[in-house]
């Protein structure tokens, strides 16, 4: 590593810090009206994918009023973008090279957080959808855990695809461990760490002991699944690539003139 990228790469992941901290610190404290740079576009790709119309409420965010559905400022999905935004700067800007090119990689890992942030809080949204409203659960989870677990299961799920995308976009190789649970890690820091520092753990023991037995223990469950088929997968591979190679006395033999 040459001194232009020791001094290029940690300022740029300086600057990818402040910039998440300044997202968050700005949906800390900003009324719902003022998030609308994400809000509504992920309201117009509902739209979209459903034909169901959202209209902006002052005060409240984007309503559809037939299916009783809110866009509020907690679905607004900044702690997602945050996280992806994270994850694929550390990830990329490891690859970048010299000059300017960390810095570019983090303004690329922004604009791809926040289109991802669309995509996949539309679709956490368009999920929601057919129970919306409906308060009484499904018999073995009430309402709130069911949506719980839906933002759960599809927001790790997708950090975990842009974690291998990003690895894929600068030709390094996917190991499945590390596939596993880096996008943990990401989740993890968001999830827990943010509500630790901000005393959630002194203020509320019982709740937070709740919420990190949610966060946690699903994500490690779906990095368990993701590790166990990538081991199979490879272990499949392996033995066919094995039974299509001939062994060397008989490929000898084969090609040795008659």
């Amino acid at each position: 590593m040459d001194a232009r990228r020791a001094r290029g790469a940690p300022a740029a992941l300086a600057l990818a810090l402040l910039v998440a901290f300044g997202l968050k610190a700005h949906y800390s404290t900003a009324p719902v009206d003022r998030l609308g740079w994400i809000m509504r576009p992920t309201a117009g790709f509902v739209e979209l994918c459903t034909g169901l119309p959202f209209e902006r409420e002052a005060g409240a965010g984007y309503v559809n009023r037939e299916h009783r559905v809110i866009i509020a400022k907690a679905c607004a999905g900044i702690n997602f973008l945050i996280m992806a935004f994270c994850m694929l700067t550390f990830t990329l800007v490891s690859r970048a090279g010299t000059g300017c090119r960390p810095f570019l990689m983090v303004a690329a890992a922004l604009a791809a957080a926040c289109a991802a942030t669309v995509i996949v809080n539309g679709v956490r949204i368009m999920i929601a959808l057919p129970h919306a409203g409906d308060a009484a659960g499904n018999g073995w989870l009430t309402a709130e855990q069911a949506h719980r677990l839906e933002g759960i299961v599809v927001y790790f799920a997708a950090l975990t695809g842009l974690y291998c995308l990003a690895r894929l976009v600068v030709g390094a190789r996917i190991r499945p461990a590390v596939a596993a649970f880096v996008p943990l890690g990401w989740y993890a820091a968001m999830t827990l760490g943010v509500p630790l520092l901000n005393g959630a753990m002194r203020n509320d023991p019982a709740l937070f002991g709740e919420h990190a037995l949610w966060v946690l223990g699903i994500p490690i469950f779906l990095s368990g699944v993701v590790l166990l088929v990538s081991q199979v997968a490879c272990g499949a591979s392996g033995r066919v690539r094995t039974a299509r190679t001939p062994p060397p006395g008989r490929l000898a033999t084969e090609i040795s003139p008659r």
